[in-house]
Formats: C-alpha cells, sequence, structure tokens
C-alpha cells in the first residue's frame, strides 16, 4: 500500500511540474501574442507608406520616360533603355551613328 502512495505521489509532483512548465509556456506566448499585436499597426502602417512612395516613384519614372520618349522622338521604353545606354557608354557630344 505504501509504495502504490509513493507511486501515485511521484506522479502527482510530476504532473504539477509539467502543469507549471506549460502555463510558464502559455503566458510567455501569450506576451508574445500581445507584443506582435502592438506591432502590427505600425507594421502595417510602414509597409503602406512604402507601398505608397514606391507607387509614386513608378509615375515619376514613367513620366519622365514619357518626356524622353516624346522629346527624342521615340516610340517605346525598349528603344529609349537602349539609346540612353548608347549615350552613356559613348558620353556626351559624342553620337553612336
Amino acid at each position: 500500500m505504501e509504495s502504490r502512495l509513493i507511486e501515485l505521489e511521484t506522479k502527482l509532483a510530476f504532473a504539477e511540474d509539467m502543469l507549471d512548465t506549460l502555463n510558464t509556456t502559455v503566458f510567455r506566448q501569450r506576451e508574445r501574442i500581445d507584443l506582435l499585436e502592438r506591432q502590427q499597426p505600425d507594421a502595417l502602417r510602414t509597409l503602406m507608406a512604402r507601398a505608397a512612395h514606391l507607387s509614386a516613384e513608378g509615375r515619376e519614372r514613367a513620366e519622365r520616360d514619357r518626356l524622353l520618349r516624346r522629346a527624342a522622338g521615340i516610340s517605346d521604353n525598349e528603344t529609349l533603355d537602349r539609346t540612353l545606354r548608347e549615350a552613356l557608354r559613348h558620353g556626351p557630344g559624342r553620337p553612336d551613328m
């Protein structure tokens, strides 16, 4: 009988230790979730601002390319890119032709 009681007390002590460990784990996870939830709006605002900035840069680049094509009498971006690369390679005042 006494050995059975010792065995049960040992199992109970082990179960209590596991429960304490589990409680600590759950508590730490809840803290981490709370932190992430607080950071989420900031991260979303940062992401939205970056997307708006990139969108504005894209519109500016498209307008710049349109103006350059118009000024050079070029109809497409591929020809514009090739023309600009050639101009950069040969320097100002030194046409490729």
